[in-house]
């Protein structure tokens, strides 16, 4: 998020593209003009107004017009460093493409150019602007349908009262149904919680949190933030430290062979299994 949304709504110590320098620039005669390619030129003159020799990262911003969707207040599109001596000016030119100016219209699977007024703001920084100016673009993707997301996700137009977007809103935002996410194949890097997917992975992982927690009922309702951090710290216990954790219970061996079988190698992660457990409970039969 950063300065896309948050750096024009909240105080910030360091704001985005801030930096320190031995001298002061001024940033003057800014000079907007659509080119014949459709491309938007952006001249700038910053002179070195100190007494050193110092650098200066000129950086441009697009801000869109207001619309139904949902977009950053401001997007930095361009920047360039100058190296001055005391008193040196210098013109840069900055070239803007149809991107710069874009979002990307999930409903025509291209990036589309809303008509309307477009401000461009030129700084040392997105909170230090020093010069604005405006241009009016044309659509350029005349009458194509646009998303309607204040109505079909409007979380994302109240980020700051925010603690969660629904699915269906991110779905549409996406432009299609969220993926399926699998963990398999699982490996003993895997955690307590991506296991969870099959049943043998359920069974592991509520015995783990029966010996780690104690039950459900195990922790005072005063201890309720305490048994939310270790369950949280259970959803991602790696496999692995299941050796270590049972102190020998169970093996590396067993623990290959319980991987295979929740990889849907029953048979051969089942024979593993048995196999190392017997070869571990010989070698330690207390």
């Amino acid at each position: 998020m950063g300065y896309r949304y948050f750096g024009k709504e909240r105080p910030v110590l360091f704001p985005f593209g801030h930096g320190l320098s031995y001298s002061q620039f001024t940033y003057s005669d800014l000079q907007l003009k659509i080119l014949e390619n459709g491309e938007v030129s952006v001249r700038v003159t910053v002179k070195n107004t100190g007494t050193v020799k110092a650098a200066e990262v000129i950086q441009v911003y697009v801000e869109p017009p207001q619309s139904a969707v949902a977009r950053p207040a401001l997007e930095l599109r361009a920047f360039g460093k100058v190296l001055l001596q005391p008193g040196e000016s210098v013109e840069q030119e900055f070239l803007l493409g149809a991107r710069a100016f874009a979002f990307y219209n999930v409903l025509i699977s291209d990036w589309h150019v809303l008509a309307g007024s477009y401000r461009i703001l030129v700084g040392a920084s997105s909170r230090d602007i020093r010069l604005e100016g405006e241009l009016t673009l044309p659509d350029n993707h005349p009458g194509s349908p646009v998303p309607d997301l204040k109505r079909v996700a409007p979380e994302y137009y109240d980020l700051d009262q925010l603690s969660h977007v629904k699915d269906s809103s991110f779905s549409a935002v996406l432009g299609r149904p969220l993926p399926i996410y699998s963990a398999r194949p699982f490996t003993r890097n895997s955690t307590l919680k991506e296991i969870s997917e099959c049943a043998l992975g359920r069974q592991i992982n509520k015995l783990v949190r029966k010996i780690t927690l104690g039950g459900d009922n195990a922790a005072p309702q005063e201890g309720h933030d305490l048994r939310v951090m270790l369950e949280r710290q259970a959803d991602y216990l790696p496999l692995f430290n299941l050796v270590s954790g049972t102190r020998g219970a169970i093996s590396d061996d067993m623990l290959d062979g319980l991987i295979l079988y929740m990889n849907k190698k029953r048979l051969k992660g089942l024979a593993k299994f048995i196999k190392a457990w017997r070869a571990n409970k010989k070698a330690s039969p207390k």
